[in-house]
């Protein structure tokens, strides 16, 4: 197979995924046991590349990623000398000697998304980008296709409704010369215009699920694609789970797990190390705990995803809301998630029940964040 280098960009807190991520690169937020950017160096892994290159704020934070995939494939870290997606690949460009795929380390999807524009290029000699059919285009960058489904141009965040446009879908392979145009232009779409008319590159249309980590509640679109992978339970030997909680699978429940009576777990979830759950509480479908959290007795909680070491108290009801790293819910809150028509965000969730349609959206509840005993919280409130 015709050797590749990944350019996988990683650096960046993400300014409308900040109040969760309290500063850090996004790419480090967890799913499902997972940082992000693992599902990243998983799908490269998958697809055969034996080189990748990340650019990352600080090399420092992802030593132990580096040297867990290290023994797969070589990667190197390097840190961002300039701001934005152009200042990310022009910290890289005495690096890249000769084509290259350049990936967004903020997109989770399968691997099969990457494996096949692999083969495009290795089958074709083309080079390509992968294009996804996006109703919502305002907050992504996109391509213009012609009836004949080639590329025409690219336009950064077009208005909706804009003809024969598909979402740029943050995976593309490309020749070492889009990097000097790029140092030239400063600009990544002129950059990619300029290629595309020498070039032609080929769109990928990719028609499977797709996530970009941009607004928290991404994440819950995500652990829903992620946990519904699972295909059964298991449960490490070092868990404790009491004989009358009832688990009813698909889950993975980690080491050090601990499960009190009558507790109910509803899969597909995730329950992360040295969590405990209390007496009587429901941890419901989509539920991803990552790790080291305390969920108090009666409490419900309903596809959310809940960071690491974030805690609940008694007798809460947490729905569709994602809770940011070391988080303290006191007891007895309740986070309403039906939005109102009007309060519809971009990329809403949309669910269908009895015949109506519903977009939901609890409560996110910020990195450190404290939220006081029996407060209600309004469908997409912000705590910080």
């Amino acid at each position: 197979m015709r050797e590749i280098t990944a350019l996988i960009l990683a650096g960046g807190a993400g300014e409308r995924i900040k109040l969760i991520t309290g500063g850090k690169p996004k790419t480090l937020l967890k799913l499902a046991g997972k940082y992000i950017i693992e599902y990243v160096l998983d799908n490269v892994r998958n697809a055969g590349i034996t080189r990748a290159i990340m650019v990352v704020n600080d090399p420092r934070e992802y030593e132990d990623i580096a040297i867990k995939y290290g023994k797969y494939m070589q990667i190197d870290l390097v840190p961002q000398k300039l701001p934005e997606i152009e200042g990310a690949i022009l910290s890289v460009k005495d690096m890249i000697r000769s084509d290259f795929m350049l990936i967004y380390g903020d997109i989770i999807a399968p691997s099969d998304m990457y494996k096949e524009l692999l083969y495009m290029y290795i089958s074709n000699n083309n080079y390509g980008i992968v294009l996804i059919p996006e109703e919502e285009l305002e907050t992504y960058g996109v391509a213009i296709t012609s009836v004949a489904g080639k590329i025409q141009s690219f336009i950064e965040k077009p208005s909706r409704g804009t003809p024969n446009a598909y979402v740029i879908g943050g995976a593309f392979i490309l020749p070492r010369e889009f990097i000097e145009v790029l140092e030239t232009s400063g600009n990544v779409i002129k950059a990619l215009d300029h290629i595309n008319k020498k070039y032609r590159l080929k769109p990928y249309l990719w028609s499977g699920w797709w996530i970009d980590i941009g607004y928290p509640w991404d994440l819950l679109r995500a652990s829903f694609y992620v946990l519904k992978q699972i295909n059964k339970t298991i449960i490490s030997d070092s868990a404790a789970i009491s004989p009358k909680a009832i688990i009813d699978g698909p889950v993975i429940i980690e080491d050090k797990v601990e499960i009190d009576h009558y507790a109910v777990i509803k899969g597909p979830a995730y329950i992360g190390k040295e969590t405990y759950i209390g007496t009587h509480s429901l941890v419901r479908n989509y539920v991803t705990l990552e790790g080291g959290n305390i969920i108090g007795a009666y409490c419900e909680i309903a596809w959310s995803n809940i960071q690491k070491n974030a805690s609940i108290g008694r007798g809460s009801y947490i729905g569709f809301s994602i809770i940011g790293s070391e988080a303290v819910i006191e007891p007895g809150v309740t986070t309403l998630n039906i939005l109102p028509k009007h309060m519809r965000p971009v990329r809403a969730i949309e669910l269908s029940k009895r015949g109506k349609e519903y977009v939901k959206l609890g409560a996110i509840i910020g990195h450190k964040a404290r939220v006081p005993a029996g407060k209600i919280l309004k469908p997409g409130e912000e705590i910080r």
